[in-house]
């Protein structure tokens, strides 16, 4: 059930965690069965080029939301925040410790989230790329 209109439609309709799954499940990095990954390859090529366009539009979206250096600035500027109010509240006398412990932990965690998707996303995006251009260049020899 891999065809044009199956692929359309996840692309327009599934959220962001549901495509990032379907991208990995049907086009994992480690590899698959060469039939297979050849008849997924010549769906996309079968695709129209404003089609493709907004795949790849759709990927660079995700890939810079999903951006580690974004999300590690935005979460060590939060807890900046937080350590300035809790050192006014609590006072000098605070441990820093445990602190220091949360920061890494949230910084680490959202790092690792944000990317796999990013990962994800880069990777298809350059794949669809690769296969426009093909498309292109067949399409002129003819």
């Amino acid at each position: 059930m891999f065809n044009k209109n199956y692929i359309k439609r996840q692309f327009v309709e599934l959220r962001v965690n549901e495509l990032i799954k379907f991208i990995k499940k049907k086009f994992p990095y480690e590899g698959q069965d060469y039939v297979s990954h050849n008849n997924k390859i010549q769906v996309l090529k079968s695709l129209s080029h404003s089609d493709l366009s907004a795949i790849i539009a759709r990927m660079s979206r995700i890939e810079i939301v999903h951006d580690i250096t974004k999300t590690v600035s935005l979460i060590t500027a939060v807890l900046s925040a937080i350590t300035l109010v809790m050192k006014f509240v609590f006072g000098e006398g605070m441990s820093y410790t445990v602190l220091f412990a949360l920061y890494v932990s949230c910084i680490a965690i959202a790092g690792l989230l944000d990317r796999r998707k990013h990962i994800a996303a880069t990777y298809f995006k350059d794949l669809v790329i690769r296969i426009k251009e093909d498309k292109v260049r067949d399409e002129q020899k003819d």
